[in-house]
């Protein structure tokens, strides 16, 4: 008798254990349009401050003065910086900034023209992800509707043109102004160059579309009832093909 009501207990266990899964196979995690909303600031805040700039600074001593022009590049605006400091009995400061469009920033200073192709490139991969990420963002607010997996794709799809983005940026803008590398300075004149905000602020849009996908795939596998070691159909807590837990 204690064995066959020990046995009956233990059938009565089953659909106990299920119905507690059951939230978890909800298919929405609130994690996920979090996350892709962080990954929305970001990339809008790499849209307004730039990626990549450089700066020459050149000194006189008669009359005492400081020259400085730099440029930033960002995906959409460069600005061009001009900036005079002046010492001795008539001391101050000039401060001109010229922010255009990338396209109209080549036909106004042609020597910098070879940096459009970079920076144009840059406004279409971020205008894609911009696209990519407000689909999922509006398909993950709805709970319960997964759309086939499809807004887990435009994530994935998002961080790969975010990385790309970050690539060109590291590859082209260095290249097209003909500097040794990504980030450096130089002396006669003082030379500097480097990353700023905007880049920064996009690489985090990468590990926010990274975490969220992450996240996505996850609830998409068990909404689909697959193994997460081996992917094969499963329907109880452990995989029959791998024996891994669920």
């Amino acid at each position: 008798m204690p064995e066959g009501k020990s046995q009956q207990e233990t059938s009565q266990r089953v659909p106990r254990q299920a119905v507690r899964q059951r939230p978890v196979r909800r298919g929405w995690d609130p994690r996920e349009p979090i996350l892709i909303a962080a990954a929305l600031a970001l990339l809008i805040v790499a849209g307004v401050f730039y990626w990549w700039r450089f700066e020459t600074e050149t000194f006189t001593a008669s009359p005492p003065l400081i020259t400085k022009v730099a440029v930033e590049f960002g995906p959409w605006l460069v600005t061009h910086w001009y900036t005079i400091i002046s010492g001795g009995p008539f001391a101050g400061f000039y401060v001109e900034a010229t922010p255009l469009p990338w396209w109209a920033f080549s036909e106004a200073y042609p020597r910098h023209a070879a940096y459009a192709s970079v920076t144009g490139f840059l406004s279409a991969l971020w205008s894609s992800t911009l696209a990519l990420l407000l689909f999922a963002l509006w398909a993950r607010l709805k709970p319960r509707k997964r759309m086939g997996g499809w807004p887990t794709v435009a994530q994935v799809m998002a961080g790969i043109l975010v990385i790309t983005a970050a690539l060109v940026a590291i590859l082209g803008f260095p290249a097209a102004g003909g500097f040794p590398s990504f980030a450096g300075a130089s002396t006669g004149p003082t030379l500097t160059w480097g990353p700023g905000i905007g880049f920064y602020a996009i690489l985090g849009a990468f590990v926010a579309t990274l975490f969220s996908s992450g996240i996505g795939w996850e609830v998409d596998r068990r909404m689909a009832g697959l193994c997460w070691s081996c992917l094969s159909p499963v329907s109880g807590p452990k995989c029959g093909f791998c024996g891994s837990i669920q």
